[in-house]
């Protein structure tokens, strides 16, 4: 079970831009016991929380989601961006994968990730956690058949309905949504037998615990973080049906 390590920022750290929002460095940081290459960034401690929540989640539950970390930066490891100061970021090991950007316009690799094994349980867990913002800068491609999953952190928004879906779901949208009704029914039913049970049987504040949020945001957020996840449960059935554009009749009919 991960719990997410405490890091040092080393100087050296270079901005990093692959059309990323936030503003992202690539660099060394150090460990207890070793040292790592990550991607770091300056974001909220709410958005912290969220990004280091949601990658112990999904790598919990088998997603291949680079392993995170919370980093500590100061003037001499960023001394342009944070002069006689210092910060709390969020970052994740080096995947050494590019963006799925940069194979966009390529059909191969699109067929790729639609026939990859995790993107089905990627797009359900996008939908649990409401994230609405997976794109193509965001899934990491060897350029070969294997992907992973970064940036979380618009996940799980503030004050959103627990039984409402997300504003997308780009990868149930365009991948899922527009196959055979065979398919479709099929994919329903691994989301229903073999993904959401997973959810049912963890231990949500457990988890939390192992992001160690309690220490940076306040345990109110902590809390409307967990009661979302814990109450959207009930709906996540009909949230992927919803997003795979199955009718309720047929899939009465189907099974």
């Amino acid at each position: 079970m991960d719990t997410i390590e405490i890091a040092t920022l080393l100087p050296g750290a270079i901005p990093f831009s692959d059309s990323n929002v936030n503003q992202t460095w690539k660099g060394h940081v150090r460990t207890d016991h070793e040292t790592v290459i990550v991607f770091a960034k300056i974001i909220d401690p709410r958005e912290i929380c969220v990004e280091a929540f949601c990658a112990i989640l999904g790598r919990e539950v088998g997603l291949p989601i680079p392993k995170p970390f919370l980093i500590l930066a100061d003037s001499e490891s960023l001394n342009t961006i944070l002069p006689g100061q210092s910060a709390l970021m969020f970052g994740s090991e080096d995947a050494e994968y590019p963006s799925f950007r940069r194979y966009a316009d390529c059909e191969e690799a699109l067929e790729k990730l639609g026939a990859f094994k995790a993107t089905l349980d990627v797009g359900v867990f996008d939908e649990w956690i409401a994230n609405h913002d997976r794109n193509i800068g965001n899934i990491l491609y060897d350029g070969g058949g294997d992907f992973m999953f970064i940036d979380h952190g618009l996940s799980l928004p503030q004050g959103m309905p627990a039984d409402k879906p997300a504003l997308d779901n780009n990868i149930l949208r365009a991948l899922y949504s527009v196959k055979s009704e065979i398919e479709k029914f099929r994919n329903m039913r691994t989301a229903s037998q073999d993904i959401t049970p997973m959810y049912r049987s963890l231990n949500l504040e457990r988890i939390m615990e192992r992001t160690h949020s309690s220490s940076y945001i306040p345990e109110h957020v902590i809390m409307e973080i967990l009661s979302f996840l814990s109450n959207r449960l009930p709906s996540i059935e009909s949230l992927i049906r919803s997003r795979l554009r199955i009718s309720q009749m047929d899939m009465f009919n189907e099974y």
